[in-house]
Order: structure tokens, then sequence, then C-alpha cells
């Protein structure tokens, strides 16, 4: 019974690491399209990568 509850505490912790994981993927994504919309907005077209760095130091 006890090999039973190991293997669950491995599955669940391995479950909440991954949806942690996705998490953290998906708001570094929405804040990157967040920022490109804004220069798009301002300039009409997608910034460099160069200039994506400078507003991220700049914070």
């Amino acid at each position: 019974m006890s090999d039973i509850r190991k293997l669950c505490e491995v599955v669940c912790a391995n479950l909440k690491e991954q949806a942690i994981q996705e998490w953290a993927l998906k708001k570094a994504n929405s804040s990157h399209s967040k920022l490109q919309r804004k220069w798009q907005q301002n300039t009409n077209a997608f910034p460099s990568r160069i200039e994506l760095s400078y507003c991220k130091m700049k914070r």
C-alpha cells in the first residue's frame, strides 16, 4: 500500500511542476506579445530583439 501512495505522490509532484512550468511559459509569452502589440501600434512594425532586450533592461 505504501508503494502506491509513494507513486501517487511522485505523480502529483510531477504534474504540479509541469503545471507551474506551463503557467510560467504562458505568462512569459503573454508579456512578450503585449510588448510587441504596443510597439506595433507606435511604429507599425515589430521591434528588433535588441530593442526588446533594451526595454526589459529599462524596467
